[in-house]
């Protein structure tokens, strides 16, 4: 259904089919992910958004909003949010040409992903370079930072999904893009912006089913 975006309204948005997460609108399309998924939307009627550990803060295309399940939730906002987004960040420092990354190498799941190469920078809001960053000596840094990439559908929906399995907030390309060991779960996050699986075939995903 089409997400009408009013700031600090709180929605519950679907993830993989009959699984909710709760989000609040920070306004132009920036969503603040809470770490409180649940199967049952009742169970968000009653949560305390002032105590509640944030997920992330993503900011989606306009077609996200119009693509997804998203059920307005009548709690009170969190405040004291409004300089989140102002946070230092991950940007990534773009080559000129994709690199073909080599994933599952040697087993069953073998698959090959074209995506950007090159090298993460620690960036301020305004996109100002703070310090430019090597995969190794500055793995601390990218691991307790946000890499700002765009939400998509349903590329986001299996990044949030895929937080709910980990218990924290999941990064598929920042992971991609350091060349840490990739888990098999993000295995369909990676078939996704591949284009390597249908929206109807990841539609019919559910956390029961899943492979």
């Amino acid at each position: 259904m089409k997400m009408i975006i009013k700031k600090n309204q709180v929605y519950a948005i679907e993830t993989r089919k009959k699984l909710f997460v709760l989000a609040q609108s920070m306004g132009n399309h920036s969503l603040l992910f809470f770490n409180n998924f649940s199967m049952d939307t009742n169970n968000f009627t009653t949560i305390n958004l002032d105590k509640t550990k944030i997920l992330c803060c993503v900011t989606a295309i306009a077609d996200f909003f119009k693509r997804i399940n998203a059920i307005k939730i009548h709690l009170k906002p969190k405040t004291n949010i409004e300089d989140y987004d102002k946070r230092d960040h991950l940007a990534l420092e773009l080559n000129k040409t994709f690199k073909t990354y080599k994933l599952y190498e040697g087993t069953k799941d073998e698959m090959e992903l074209n995506y950007f190469s090159g090298k993460f920078r620690l960036v301020n809001y305004m996109a100002k370079t703070i310090k430019y960053l090597d995969n190794k000596k500055d793995k601390k840094i990218i691991e307790n930072n946000q890499y700002n990439s765009i939400g998509l559908y349903p590329e986001l929906n299996e990044r949030l999904y895929l937080s709910y399995k980990f218990g924290k907030y999941v990064e598929p390309l920042k992971v991609l893009v350091s060349g840490e060991k990739i888990p098999l779960d993000y295995k369909t996050y990676y078939q996704i912006i591949g284009e390597r699986i249908t929206e109807e075939e990841w539609e019919k995903l559910t956390i029961e089913n899943e492979k």
